[in-house]
């Protein structure tokens, strides 16, 4: 074979390992994305069922009143200490 036909075939050779290399972490990522999306899916379709039953939560009422909580222990042991 001529020089320029053997460089033409180890380069189609590198790129299609490099191309394979990529499509092995696509689809390990693909995987992953599929478990989590299953899992949600599941969640949705678990809550769905308790809809009926469970009292809405105002989740940001919930963390000012930790961080209130949090704050407000800080300045005791501040207070107690001085």
């Amino acid at each position: 074979m001529e020089q320029s036909t053997v460089h033409l075939i180890s380069q189609l050779s590198s790129g299609f390992d490099a191309l394979q290399a990529a499509y092995r972490i696509l689809f390990s990522h693909t995987k992953g994305l599929e478990r989590k999306l299953a899992t949600a899916r599941e969640q949705v379709r678990t809550a769905s069922l308790y809809d009926e039953y469970t009292i809405a939560l105002d989740l940001q009422y919930s963390i000012e009143d930790k961080a209130y909580t949090i704050s407000e222990s800080k300045t005791d042991a501040y207070s107690t200490t001085n």
